[in-house]
């Protein structure tokens, strides 16, 4: 089974062949999707955010990460 990853990659390469976003959108999304990403939120931040009861994302944290992200959300949700 791929990663996460390598499925938000794919899920990217398909709304830019299909003019869904543009490079400047899709960037974020690659840019997740990198883990030896060091800067911003990465995917395994992600999943600590969501599976970890002791590790906890500021304020700024979440609305960064949102700021990033919707385009791509509203863009899937369609």
């Amino acid at each position: 089974m791929a990663k996460l990853s390598a499925k938000m990659n794919a899920v990217a390469n398909h709304l830019g062949k299909n003019n869904k976003l543009n490079d400047q959108e899709l960037k974020p999304i690659r840019h997740i999707a990198q883990t030896d990403s060091f800067l911003g939120t990465t995917l395994s931040t992600l999943h600590q955010y969501i599976h970890n009861q002791h590790f906890f994302p500021s304020p700024g944290d979440l609305l960064s990460g949102w700021d990033n992200l919707e385009k791509f959300f509203v863009v899937i949700w369609e």
